[in-house]
């Protein structure tokens, strides 16, 4: 089992067949969904999508996007161009007028159409803005507008997804999660407070295989005993 579809299982047991889009966030930011029933698509397929499966044969409809990456690469740069610490983005307030003045203006500056290819920083695009809160405000913009994209393309055409959980270091952070609430009118965010789902998915998978075993075992033992 792959240990993002791991991180799942403690969720799916917490929810009990609520639908929700689980996002998993670090180097890769992971969206998963675990209600989807369509085939997975060629169109989804060469967009980064895929699917992985549950203990109990559910799919697992995702879109892996390397996005936490690309956030990673820019905060040096940004710390040395602007002359701030490099940690300045974790106390930056959360300015919702600015946020919505960067959708509405919509531009592209650090990321490309499609699948991104280049994941390394260029500081010559740090020109085109006044202060460091700009150039981080429109980093995060684009990398939730991908991260909505990315839930777009694995959610079935007459399904709406409401709840999204979200794991890993973005769950942190107000800016990201404003954005996603901004850009996807009525999604309500969850923050996972479970600790290290992957290892407690991979248990509970674990522990269902075991019990599976030993069923099997009881039944091969019963039917040699009958016969």
């Amino acid at each position: 089992m792959h240990d993002s579809s791991s991180s799942i299982i403690p969720i799916l047991e917490k929810e009990k067949g609520n639908d929700f889009v689980l996002l998993s966030t670090g180097t890769w930011i992971i969206a998963m969904n675990p209600f989807s029933t369509e085939t997975l698509t060629q169109h989804q397929l060469t967009n980064n999508c895929l699917c992985f499966m549950t203990p109990k044969k559910q799919q697992v409809k995702s879109s892996m996007q390397f996005l936490g990456r690309i956030h990673e690469v820019y905060l040096d740069p940004l710390s040395e161009y602007f002359n701030v610490h490099v940690d300045k983005h974790l106390n930056l307030p959360l300015d919702e007028k600015l946020c919505q003045e960067l959708i509405a203006e919509n531009a592209q500056i650090f990321l490309a159409d499609g699948i991104d290819t280049n994941f390394e920083a260029n500081e010559e695009l740090l020109k085109h803005f006044g202060s460091y809160q700009t150039a981080y405000y429109q980093l995060t913009f684009e990398i939730a507008k991908k991260v909505i994209a990315g839930i777009n393309l694995i959610t079935d055409k007459d399904k709406s997804i409401k709840n999204i959980y979200i794991s890993g270091g973005f769950n942190k952070n107000r800016i990201f999660i404003k954005y996603l609430t901004l850009l996807k009118k009525g999604i309500v965010i969850k923050i996972s407070e479970c600790k290290n789902e992957s290892a407690l998915g991979a248990c509970i998978n674990d522990e269902v295989i075991f019990i599976t075993k030993i069923c099997s075992t009881i039944s091969t033992t019963n039917k040699s005993i009958l016969t």
